[in-house]
């Protein structure tokens, strides 16, 4: 039986456990349930983006009522709007970033279905609210982020079969691309975020090893900017949510901000330009009468 109770028995040294050379006996100090969501919540701290894709193939309701049973009345899409998800593409491992990618896409579309229960759903939703409102704290989100920042940076022990293995697994049938040469690719020219509205200032960049359109828009963007955005021909989806920031409601703001100033700024010069004109115009009017 789920027992969300014990959530609270679960500490900051339990989630990062084995992260930041920690020690301590894991197993004797907290009970069964209570290490199940430490091990749950670890694991959305390493890897938050593979949530989103899990959820989509669990059917659940991203903006829709959350469980009721749930010590979080948060939606999903406004817990994805929150660390570690929000900010997950900036702590994805620097050198087996997109062999997690695949991996985590593979097991959503494999083990999604055993995610819908009621009672997984709500276990995954008190866990995801649980690693958020650590983040909500400064103090707790400095030593959470440091520590995902440690582990993006560090050697794995299986570092050899995420890059020979696992590095070109397809994500979907019939789809077996180049790997090993995406990935530098993906090192060599790192998505940009240029800040305009809408993604209009991201322009698609072929791809030199597959011939298609980089992703240039993540599925990790609010649906209502993602509808938006997909309405632009040039605009190809990332549909891993490994390769391209998410645009999110405070970018439109900013870009729509630097638009209205870049137009005021016009129109400003535009009229001192045309006061200009005229008084220069008038003059020579008069220097002509005379």
């Amino acid at each position: 039986e789920l027992d969300l109770t014990t959530l609270n028995e679960v500490s900051i040294d339990h989630i990062l456990h084995g992260l930041t050379g920690l020690n301590s006996s894991f197993d004797d100090e907290l009970s069964p349930s209570a290490r199940a969501h430490a091990l749950l919540i670890r694991a959305m701290l390493i890897f938050p983006l593979a949530l989103r894709p899990l959820l989509d193939e669990a059917n659940v309701a991203i903006y829709g009522a959350p469980p009721r049973k749930s010590p979080s009345k948060t939606t999903w899409g406004d817990l994805l709007a929150q660390p570690p998800f929000a900010d997950a593409v900036s702590f994805r491992h620097e050198e087996h970033g997109v062999a997690h990618g695949r991996l985590a896409m593979l097991y959503a579309k494999r083990c999604g279905p055993l995610w819908r229960a009621d009672n997984v759903h709500l276990w995954l939703h008190a866990c995801a609210s649980r690693i958020t409102s650590l983040f909500a704290s400064s103090a707790f989100a400095s030593e959470l982020g440091a520590a995902r920042k440690q582990w993006s940076e560090g050697p794995l022990c299986i570092a050899e079969a995420l890059s020979k293995d696992y590095a070109s697994m397809p994500v979907e049938e019939g789809q077996l691309p180049n790997a090993i040469e995406k990935s530098v690719q993906a090192r060599l020219h790192p998505p940009r975020n240029f800040g305009s509205m809408m993604g209009l200032g991201r322009l698609a960049r072929m791809d030199p090893y597959g011939g298609a359109p980089a992703p240039t828009a993540s599925i990790h963007t609010p649906a209502i900017l993602l509808f938006f955005q997909l309405l632009m021909p040039w605009v190809e989806l990332d549909r891993t949510g490994t390769v391209v920031q998410a645009l999110r409601w405070k970018d439109v703001g900013k870009g729509m901000k630097q638009a209205i100033s870049g137009t005021l700024r016009f129109l400003s010069c535009l009229a001192q330009d045309a006061v200009t004109l005229t008084r220069e115009g008038w003059d020579w009017l008069l220097a002509a009468m005379e």
